[in-house]
């Protein structure tokens, strides 16, 4: 195979983001590279899929695996972005077309379709592409109804980050938006409430109403909100802390965040008392949503 240099959104690696792709139907997978060592159920299931979407198999050695992956994404041998620990492939490498990204629209269109209340989040910044793939992988198995990352601050949805979300990255719709703030307005223009999260909020998570139409801001990992997207936000909330007081990773932050909306909502389902207390005062309940009751 040519040693062109791809994307690393083209290049998936792994048994979990592989087998993913492959059981979501994941239609841009273009070809699939399996180590001829590897054996079991997995390559079975493997196998299977593989026949399913018309996809060979081209069996190669691990050693080659290892030098194709680092020439495909223009690495120095064996290191992961931002060096240290070897790039780990565990005998399966996939190819596809550049990531189709979803939209705001789809995704509020989706939530709408579902009978549920939108939920989004939204990333101010992300710099460690471990950290954006345990973000997806949160919002997949909690149920958010998709991720809005800003075009030049968060990594591509490349290996790592399909790795690190353990397999869910195509379980969750991704868009990406030139400009958060104005992202965050066209949201509050279609009726979602936009929450915040900052350490130094006066205001607890489990203190405010979340059961509503929401969008979840998250800042970066070192500087957390911009101050324009912080002065678009409709509230700052703060995660209680019982303990220590200092910041909590982007992943975990978002895991409890979203989280406590779920609780909210499972513990008072059809409750539309938050949104009617809203209009009431005069705030923003318009746009797709509120649902009818």
């Amino acid at each position: 195979m040519a040693a062109q240099r791809l994307r690393p959104e083209e290049v998936l690696y792994g048994r979990k983001p592989v087998l993913e792709a492959l059981r979501a139907g994941q239609p841009r997978l273009t070809r699939l590279l399996v180590a001829r060592s590897l054996h079991g159920p997995q390559r079975q299931e493997l196998e299977v899929l593989a026949a399913e979407r018309g996809l060979p198999l081209e069996g190669c050695s691990r050693a080659a695996l290892d030098r194709l992956l680092d020439r495909l994404l223009d690495r120095p041998a064996g290191e992961r972005p931002g060096g240290g620990q070897p790039l780990t492939h565990q005998g399966i490498v996939a190819l596809r077309e550049a990531t189709t990204y979803s939209t705001c629209e789809a995704m509020l269109e989706a939530a709408r379709a579902a009978g549920q209340a939108p939920l989004l989040v939204v990333l101010d910044a992300v710099e460690d592409p471990r950290n954006l793939g345990a973000v997806i992988r949160s919002l997949a198995v909690l149920g958010a109804h998709g991720l809005l990352l800003p075009r030049h601050h968060a990594p591509l949805l490349g290996g790592t980050v399909a790795k690190a979300a353990a397999g869910l990255l195509e379980r969750l719709p991704v868009a990406r938006v030139v400009n958060v703030a104005e992202s965050l307005r066209q949201l509050q223009e279609a009726g979602l409430w936009v929450i915040g999260a900052a350490a130094e909020a006066e205001t607890r998570c489990d203190g405010v109403d979340l059961a509503g139409p929401l969008a979840i801001v998250i800042g970066g990992e070192a500087k957390g909100l911009r101050p324009l997207v912080r002065r678009t936000c409709d509230q700052l909330v703060r995660i209680p802390a019982a303990g220590v007081q200092a910041p909590l990773n982007l992943s975990v932050a978002a895991s409890i965040l979203i989280y406590e909306v779920q609780r909210q909502r499972q513990a008072r389902p059809g409750d539309r008392s938050g949104v009617a207390q809203r209009a009431e005062k005069g705030q923003r309940v318009g746009g797709w949503y509120p649902l009818a009751p």
